[in-house]
């Protein structure tokens, strides 16, 4: 109460030390932030991805239906080029598709926000979370165990059979529910680029479809390639680029490794430059701080020096006025952090999470804390008699 009184007799002076408070927060907040989001990010691709795995894209965007015989065979002696190659471990595509309507041949409405992606069964080998995307054994009738995310649980229990159909191949398979995916599990996005990784999505919305042995959902277009251990990559990639001119196919292959690499790259700048202003930013609110409220404290010498003479301890002293500025900080921090949250919901790459709430409030706690001390200790050295003489030292 004490401390409220205080803060409402010197309105200004409490406003002024808020709003610093407050900017200092929100800027230190978004600049770890970035930092956040980047890190979770590259964390999020290696627990799919082991170091070696290589994505290779060509050019042929067309569905299987639309493509001629010679491109498909070209797409097959591609495909059985990689997978013959001794330096390959695995290779293997994914695809997508939709659950099919029960009537007709179109989405079932049910599931319009389901994404069903489609995996070749070699591929599992190649990702680092296989265990949690590849369902129990197969099923004893025709229908193909399949894995729901934890938010299409709801609507598609264990023990639901459905119509899958891939997007590219126009191929249906008959699923069964076999399980949940676990969670905190991520995949790779439903719609292809040129860095692969750096679209990294949970599985929550996701239905995986591991496809039978023998069936693969590569059109030539993507490929996930995992080399063993010994093989030169440079030279494997060299050897590929030649074996894609041969067959007439343009198309790149690098390492995800290289996109990693590519992303931090790119964010590397944006977040220098966001960490760099908020310290700046910090320790000018610090000098700012310190001197509003040593500025405050002098011109309240008669108040602490009546204090005094009621009884009042140094350290009772200390406690009201590192109180009054930790009271500010609680508001200030608490709006920097809202304002913080919300604006990452509109903002992509910026991820505000309990590592980055916990950080950017210790970091503000021991700023105002030390702030406050430095006019405390300064005020509690002042014989009682000086303070209640006004102007004196």
């Amino acid at each position: 109460m004490m401390i409220i009184k205080s803060h409402l007799k010197q309105k200004n002076k409490s406003i002024l030390i808020l709003i610093q408070l407050f900017i200092a927060s929100f800027s230190i907040c978004i600049g770890l932030g970035l930092l956040e989001s980047n890190i979770s990010h590259i964390i999020q691709v290696k627990s799919i991805f082991p170091p070696n795995t290589l994505y290779m894209e060509t050019n042929i965007e067309d569905s299987e239906e639309n493509l001629n015989k010679h491109q498909i065979m070209m797409i097959e002696k591609l495909y059985k080029y990689i997978k013959n190659d001794t330096r390959v471990a695995s290779v293997g595509s994914y695809n997508t598709g939709y659950v099919k309507s029960d009537t007709s041949d179109t989405p079932n409405e049910l599931y319009e926000n389901v994404k069903v992606i489609a995996i070749d069964s070699d591929l599992t080998n190649v990702f680092n979370n296989s265990k949690k995307i590849v369902p129990p054994k197969e099923s004893k009738n025709d229908d193909i165990p399949i894995l729901v995310g934890k938010s299409v649980e709801n609507i598609m229990p264990i023990g639901t059979i459905k119509i899958i159909k891939l997007t590219n191949s126009n191929k249906e398979y008959s699923v069964i529910v076999k399980g949940v995916i676990k969670k905190n599990t991520f995949f790779l996005h439903d719609s292809f680029d040129y860095n692969i990784s750096d679209n990294i999505e949970s599985t929550n919305d996701k239905i995986i479809v591991i496809l039978p042995k023998g069936e693969t959902s590569f059109m030539g277009n993507n490929l996930l390639i995992s080399l063993k251990n010994n093989s030169d990559e440079i030279i494997f990639k060299t050897d590929l680029d030649k074996t894609l001119n041969k067959y007439n196919m343009k198309g790149y292959v690098h390492s995800i490794n290289q996109e990693v690499n590519k992303y931090i790259d790119r964010n590397k700048i944006p977040i220098i430059t966001s960490i760099s202003i908020s310290i700046i930013l910090l320790i000018l609110s610090s000098f700012g701080l310190v001197g509003v409220i040593l500025s405050s404290i002098i011109r309240r010498k008669i108040e602490f020096g009546i204090r005094y003479a009621i009884g009042a301890t140094p350290k009772d002293i200390m406690c009201l006025i590192v109180g009054e500025v930790l009271s500010l900080f609680l508001l200030g921090n608490f709006l920097g952090v809202m304002v913080a949250l919300i604006l990452s919901l509109f903002i992509s790459g910026i991820s505000i999470g309990i590592i980055t709430i916990a950080i950017s409030t210790l970091i503000m706690l021991i700023f105002c804390f030390l702030s406050s001390l430095i006019p405390a200790i300064k005020i509690i050295r002042i014989e009682p008699i000086k303070l209640i003489n006004k102007g004196s030292e």
